[in-house]
């Protein structure tokens, strides 16, 4: 008998009792809850008791039974061969050699009665009941191993399997529940009165194993255990092979080696880890510039997907309105331009291996000129014609200014204003 803590128990209540007046333990309740958990579906209202669909699977299923029972009763009473003949036939029978019977006498030959058929109106209700248990319990013929002819392709196998699973998500909401529930009471008592050291083995990053011994300090921060399910395509082997076969045509799956894990095991996480990894750290970046915390770029990260991402932080005006923000969100995407060129220069063959394009060029500053085609190197270059051919190259030309007038009564021309270029004689 178990007893939450209230204010007449302050403590709960657990006792064992073998009887009214045998008491075999009496004491407060030691758990932080009645560890007692349900597991239903859907709770009737009013009562104790749960509720599933196939609960209204019980008439049909009693259906099938009585047709089969009908079938396989009248096989059971009528299955020995029986033989009618006349009245008054006086037929008499003798064995003769190889087991073979004569039968002798009467004016009609014995008739043998056929009794064992049953009506098709029978099997054509075992056939309906069938369909309408299928309907109401979800589980499609993809489930049970014999898919209708027209479904062919593994998309449509899928789907429909899809389906099935999709149709029984109350109940593994409410196992994941009740698992939850379970393993955080579990927890609890660890915290509460694990003085000694226990050792459990841990499965951590990349599936590696490890065991660890702790105590109940060491886990006193731990709040509750929350179990997430995975994608219940991938328990199947239609849905594994849908799942692969759009990744190979996305080019997400790079190596036969990744194929082959997704196909064998369903599971993704030898082609999504990367890419998943990148994206949990771009949002702690972005979580950080939100509270006016300063990030730092790496010389081998997506570069243009964290300058879109990161950039994204400024796509509210609360953001916008916070200089801080709008400084650091700046600077970092200013980095990861400076880093995206540095990578391009320094390693290219990095940048390919990761998919990356290389960094755009900048256009020139305005009032540059653009640099025409470079010749090759070790080639000529036919010049134009000029004042000084094959001579030494000249230097690059600076603007002047037209020639001084001349006075037309000495024939001079005027004196240049000072730190003036000498101008160019038009005549």
């Amino acid at each position: 008998m178990f007893h939450r803590p209230s204010d007449a128990i302050p403590d709960g209540r657990m006792m064992t009792f073998a009887g009214p007046d045998v008491v075999l333990a009496d004491a407060a309740l030691p758990y932080r809850r009645i560890p007692v958990f349900d597991f239903s579906p859907i709770d009737m209202m009013g009562t104790p008791w749960g509720y599933t669909p196939f609960h209204d699977c019980l008439a049909l299923q009693y259906a099938i039974n009585s047709t089969l029972s009908t079938v396989i009763t009248n096989q059971a009473a009528l299955g020995v061969q029986n033989v009618w003949v006349p009245a008054g036939s006086n037929l008499t029978w003798k064995e003769i050699v190889g087991g073979l019977n004569l039968v002798e006498g009467g004016t009609q030959p014995p008739q043998a009665l056929n009794l064992l058929n049953t009506k098709e109106e029978t099997f054509k209700l075992f056939e309906l009941i069938n369909k309408l248990m299928e309907l109401t319990s979800g589980i499609n013929p993809v489930v049970r191993g014999d898919p209708a002819a027209s479904l062919k392709s593994g998309s449509a196998l899928a789907l429909v399997q899809a389906q099935a699973v999709q149709f029984s998500s109350m109940i593994q909401a409410s196992y994941v529940h009740f698992m939850e529930q379970a393993a955080t009471e579990v927890l609890h008592q660890y915290q509460d009165h694990a003085d000694l050291a226990h050792t459990m083995t841990i499965t951590g990053i990349g599936n590696r194993q490890y065991t660890k011994s702790f105590t109940k300090k060491d886990i006193q921060k731990v709040d509750r255990v929350i179990i997430n399910m995975g994608n219940p395509l991938s328990a199947t082997v239609a849905g594994r092979y849908n799942i692969a076969e759009l990744m190979a045509q996305m080019k997400l799956v790079t190596s036969p080696e990744q194929l082959d894990m997704v196909l064998t095991t369903g599971r993704l996480e030898p082609v999504t880890k990367n890419p998943r990894d990148e994206m949990m750290n771009i949002e702690a970046e972005n979580e950080r510039l939100l509270n006016s915390q300063p990030v730092n770029g790496a010389l081998f990260d997506n570069h243009p997907l964290h300058i879109r991402e990161n950039s994204s932080v400024l796509n509210s005006p609360e953001a916008r309105e916070n200089p801080k923000v709008v400084q650091l969100v700046t600077q970092h995407v200013l980095e990861h331009m400076n880093l995206w060129a540095q990578a391009t220069q320094q390693a290219p063959a990095v940048l390919a291996a990761k998919n990356i394009p290389p960094c755009p060029q900048p256009p020139p500053p305005p009032g540059m000129p653009q640099q025409g085609p470079q010749q090759p190197s070790g080639g000529t270059q036919s010049l134009p014609p000029g004042p000084n051919p094959g001579g030494p190259p000249e230097g690059p030309k600076q603007p002047q200014q037209p020639s001084q007038p001349k006075n037309p009564q000495t024939g001079e021309r005027a004196p240049l204003p000072a730190n003036a270029t000498p101008p160019i004689d038009l005549e």
